[in-house]
């Protein structure tokens, strides 16, 4: 019994305070700062801000937190089943004697913080939209106003510039100046393209920044500017980097070009070139009117040749009668010949007396019917000569300008010289061109009375 009551005396009873805080100081004393990598599990944020997580392997799994200031600094989103590298110490939480790590810095297994945030952001915005062709605007051909947005120190500017100036020299340019990496770049740039999207003065915009590494290029590949590329209303083409430099910009932009300088030459046209295609085209447009304006006129020469005046028709009809005329005289003469011959041969058969008298007579009958033959056909010629001339005097009458020596006028509307004959379509102050017998009246009209009214 005494040796039991003496080991009583002598042995250490721990709280759970006690023993908690004896693990937590050799837990924490002996892993100060420790580098672990593993697969993130349960990934939760706080409304504090602090992430919580596991991190674990095939055979493991350790609870983790990385809290607000530390996570802010961050360039890529934390999520389930990313493999990560991270700092951190070994802490011991008592109310719920667990201990967990607490991270310090993190990076990504395998690939560096900047080119995951940058696939992260992409993949984003692109499910959202922001990278659909549907929503690129149309550039302008000929810009009257550019606003340059890059750093105003360095050669990317004055490239630009000088491309520029080079390929239309009265160009209105504006520079925005701003950072274009460090600090505060993203947010510089994003200002400028909503200063210049409100002001409304810009036809477009070229974002430009020289070559660099993927660091350097952290501005370009911000959501901020994203979003500032993508509501602004003015096209933006986007000449970041080298030909090989791919940045979140550039897929939101209206246009990537490869290089700062290939976005200026592709800005505007070459002013030169211009010229000369405006020339072409002139030259090209003066041939073909020129061809087309010989063509109809020598369509109204054919058409003249081929369209006789009215006292031509009617010089052809008296030649046609006096043909016609000619051939009846002709055919009665013929007639009459053949009569003469036919009486011949008759007298000479017909000797006796009463045979010679009664051809006698019969001449006689013949002879008067041949005056009345000739004095019915001349009759008749002279009334069919009476009736062309009384249709020839009818046409004279008819034609237009008889009618326009009788008073009458002939009134078109200006300037089509279509001829008018009622009073629709016109309105006081039109311009009419009235057509006399002898010149023309252009006039102008104040009032308009519709319907018909007798003269």
């Amino acid at each position: 019994m005494g040796t039991e009551l003496q080991e009583k005396e002598t042995r250490k009873i721990y709280t759970v305070s006690e023993l908690t805080s004896e693990i937590r100081s050799c837990l924490e004393s002996a892993y100060p700062f420790i580098w672990v990598t593993g697969e993130i599990s349960n990934f939760s944020k706080a409304a504090s801000g602090h992430l919580y997580f596991s991190l674990k392997d095939a055979e493991a799994q350790i609870a983790a937190i990385l809290f607000k200031g530390q996570a802010r600094q961050l360039r890529f989103q934390l999520q389930s089943g990313l493999r990560i590298v991270g700092l951190g110490r070994i802490g011991v939480y008592p109310p719920r004697g667990s201990y967990q790590l607490i991270l310090e810095y993190v990076e990504p297994m395998g690939t560096g913080s900047l080119q995951l945030a940058f696939e992260q952001l992409k993949l984003r915005l692109g499910a959202e939209g922001l990278f659909d062709p549907a929503h690129k605007r149309p550039l302008p051909f000929l810009p009257h106003r550019i606003s340059l947005v890059t750093s105003p120190h360095g050669a990317v500017i004055h490239d630009m510039l000088k491309v520029l100036g080079r390929r239309y020299p009265n160009l209105h340019l504006e520079i925005a100046p701003v950072r274009v990496q460090g600090n505060g770049a993203a947010e510089e740039i994003a200002r400028a393209l909503h200063r210049i999207a409100m002001q409304g003065k810009s036809d477009l915009i070229i974002l430009a920044r020289g070559g660099g590494s993927l660091e350097d290029l952290a501005a370009f590949n911000t959501e901020e500017v994203a979003r500032a590329i993508f509501s602004c209303h003015i096209p933006v083409i986007t000449g970041i980097g080298h030909e090989t430099d791919y940045t979140i910009a550039d897929f939101v932009a209206d246009l990537r070009a490869s290089t700062p300088t290939a976005a200026a030459e592709t800005a505007v046209p070459d002013k030169a070139e211009l010229k000369a295609t405006l020339q072409s085209v002139t030259i090209s447009l003066h041939r073909t009117f020129g061809g087309s304006i010989q063509n109809l006129h020598r369509d109204i020469r054919n058409l003249r040749e081929r369209l006789l005046h009215p006292s031509r028709h009617l010089v052809l009809s008296r030649m046609r009668l006096d043909e016609t005329q000619e051939a009846l005289l002709r055919r009665f003469q013929r007639i009459r010949t053949w009569k003469q011959h036919q009486l011949a041969w008759m007298l000479r058969s017909l000797s006796p007396a009463p045979l010679v008298q009664k051809l006698h007579r019969e001449r006689k009958a013949h002879m008067a019917c041949h005056k009345n033959l000739c004095f019915h056909a001349f009759s008749r010629l002279h009334g069919q000569r009476m009736l062309l001339n009384g249709l020839h005097h009818r046409l004279q009458n008819l034609g237009p300008f008889a009618i326009l020596g009788r008073g009458y006028a002939v009134a078109r509307k200006l300037p089509e010289k279509t001829i008018l004959s009622h009073t629709g379509g016109l309105s006081p102050g039109d311009a009419v061109e009235i057509q006399l017998a002898a010149g023309f009246l252009r006039c102008r009209i104040e009032e308009i009375e519709h319907g018909k009214k007798n003269l």
